[in-house]
């Protein structure tokens, strides 16, 4: 993989299994080296979604930002 180091935080209100306001969820994408090469991480603690569409668009977005 050939990415800057970029890291891109994407934020969505709570689903209906949260308390509205409280439970915002946070997916965060970023590239790290642990000196073997540039990799992606993806990190949640939840994320939901409706459409696997959804997540493929973020990814996009930030392959869009990140890769040269």
């Amino acid at each position: 993989m050939n990415a800057k180091p970029i890291r891109i935080e994407f934020s969505q209100d709570e689903d209906d299994d949260g308390r509205p306001g409280v439970d915002t969820q946070t997916l965060t994408v970023y590239v790290a080296d642990a000196g073997g090469g540039p990799y992606l991480v993806i990190e949640t603690a939840r994320w939901a979604i409706d459409d696997i569409d959804e997540l493929a668009d973020m990814l996009r977005t930030f392959q869009r930002t990140a890769v040269d």
